[in-house]
């Protein structure tokens, strides 16, 4: 029986490997398109607007991610936590699609908690709204957009997490490829279509609109798969429903997952306090000119984060969320340190490039890249923010470990210790900025330290959670081969800096890049059994 068993999970751990690694590459490329189409918009748009008003955008961004991330990101965590049972019996096809009834009332959660809270938030930003471009004809609009289109992708939400359980990366990939798709199209459209325009303002109404289009095609896009999804599913329901458990009990929402939710919510508001910390520290101490400065080095410097780390670090979460709630094997333990330390190898190598070749090249890449608009700042302050890069790397992988592993006291500990960084990255930021005067630089070096602080606290958790089950955790293997990759990296490193130093112009810029080539092709070759291991999985026995 117990053999039946065993084969039973691995069978299930080999599903959620395959679905899970389907979906990094699905994830991947549709992040890749979404998120170059917006960079290649901005990048264009960069060269109408003033820095003022790319700020003034930047900012009501800044809040639209901020009501949606408090109204569901917990709930998103939480929800895949419930317990599923898969198999072909008709009572437990009965509990399958109470899970999934389940993980869809779950999901009106977010639009119960962001309609009154994004009402607030805009009625109470609404007199700096008011004093950043008090004279915008259509400032009022503007305003309606933005709530308007916080409450309708929260609407989706339901049928997004739905998708999320069931490991359905394909379909979110072609959503939110059409969504951001239309939406870089209303907003390209309206700014060049009324360029000559005296309407004052008219690119921010353009990108509260363009936000609208995107929350619309959204919803649009998950209210139609759900109901082709219902024609096969009969016993699940649009609406919330209540779940009967025996002949007496039931309920809306499943106890753990809420109990989950509970513990995880003050620890993302922490989180969040932290992750957006630097923009609501720019927000307090620095003009609306600086504002706009440090979106742009964001978007640039974060645009490889965003691309291929944030997809990874989703697809680990709920990979080891779902693992870890249905089996705690030490085999299937063990499988996932190999697959973190694979993970964590590709950061090592990505970020040795990065670190590299970041600070001598980008300055001289953004300043042909933005035109005269903006300040020279720009390109002297990026190549401090490429070295941030990789801290943010290892620090989304480690967190997103922790938060599928760690239980509600867990959750508790950790909200204490984001105290601690938050106020020290709030003294840190105030005295690099305010009395030391490093300006934009200060603070990205503050963000530095907060984040090099939680990857020492996750990395200390995830070791002893991997010893607890007798399982050996380390960061990564410096092996040989890891050795002779350092050591040929500090060496052509030396070479560039000597030869060449920081690039000035586009011969230096090839040059540099001819460096970096042959630095990936020694990595390549070093490692290309990983490489062949991960393009070819073996099964698991």
């Amino acid at each position: 029986m117990s053999r039946v068993h065993s084969l039973a999970e691995s069978s299930r751990l080999d599903r959620l490997m395959e679905k899970s690694a389907k979906g990094v590459t699905l994830l991947l490329f549709g992040q890749m398109f979404t998120k170059l189409s917006t960079f290649i918009l901005n990048q264009i748009l960069i060269t109408y607007i003033s820095p003022a008003t790319f700020g003034v955008n930047m900012f009501l961004e800044f809040l639209i991610n901020t009501v949606l991330f408090f109204s569901r990101e917990g709930i998103r965590l939480s929800a895949q936590r419930v317990k599923d049972a898969e198999t072909d019996s008709d009572e437990k096809s009965d509990k399958h699609s109470a899970t999934l009834q389940s993980i869809v009332n779950l999901g009106y959660i977010p639009l119960m908690i962001g309609t009154p809270l994004a009402s607030v938030v805009v009625y109470w930003q609404y007199g700096r709204f008011s004093e950043l471009f008090k004279h915008m004809q259509l400032f009022k609009l503007s305003i309606a957009l933005v709530w308007l289109a916080i409450v309708v992708e929260l609407m989706s939400e339901p049928f997004y997490i739905l998708n999320q359980f069931n490991l359905n990366y394909d379909k979110r990939t072609r959503f939110e490829t059409a969504a951001v798709t239309l939406s870089c199209f209303v907003n390209f459209g309206i700014v060049f279509s009324f360029k000559d325009s005296e309407i004052d303002g008219l690119p921010i109404v353009a990108f509260c609109a363009a936000k609208l289009v995107h929350s619309m095609v959204l919803f649009i896009s998950y209210i139609w798969d759900y109901q082709n999804f219902k024609k096969r599913n009969k016993n699940i329901h649009t609406r919330p429903t209540k779940i009967l458990v025996g002949h007496s009990n039931s309920y809306y929402f499943d106890h753990d997952a809420m109990a989950h939710f509970y513990t995880m919510f003050f620890n993302l508001c922490f989180k969040h306090l932290l992750t957006e910390g630097d923009k609501l520290v720019i927000n307090s101490l620095c003009t609306i000119e600086e504002q706009g400065i440090y979106s742009l080095i964001s978007n640039y410097g974060s645009l490889l984060a965003r691309l291929v780390f944030a997809p990874i670090e989703e697809s680990v979460r709920n990979f080891l969320t779902r693992l870890v709630q249905n089996t705690d094997t030490k085999a299937h333990l063990e499988t996932t340190v190999g697959i973190l330390q694979r993970i964590i190898c590709f950061y090592l190598y990505l970020s040795i490039i990065i670190v590299i070749f970041g600070p001598l090249n980008s300055g001289f890449l953004v300043q042909k890249l933005i035109g005269s608009n903006w300040s020279n700042s720009v390109s002297d302050t990026i190549p401090l923010y490429t070295l941030y890069l990789p801290l943010l790397a290892l620090n989304g992988i480690l967190e997103a470990v922790h938060q599928s592993t760690a239980t509600g006291h867990d959750v508790v500990d950790y909200t204490y210790y984001m105290v601690g960084f938050s106020a020290i990255f709030m003294t840190t930021s105030y005295v690099c900025i305010t009395k030391l005067n490093l300006s934009l630089q200060g603070l990205i070096l503050s963000n530095m330290l907060n984040m090099t602080l939680r990857i020492v606290y996750c990395y200390r958790f995830i070791k002893h959670f991997y010893n607890s089950h007798a399982v050996s955790f380390s960061l990564w293997l410096f092996d040989s081969k890891t050795k002779s990759i350092v050591t040929s990296s500090l060496v052509i490193w030396a070479l560039d800096c000597s030869l060449l130093g920081v690039t000035r112009n586009w011969f230096e810029l090839l040059a540099s890049a001819f460096f970096a080539q042959v630095l990936v092709i020694f990595i390549m070759y070093k490692e290309k059994d990983l490489i062949i291991s991960v393009v070819k999985p073996k099964p698991l026995d």
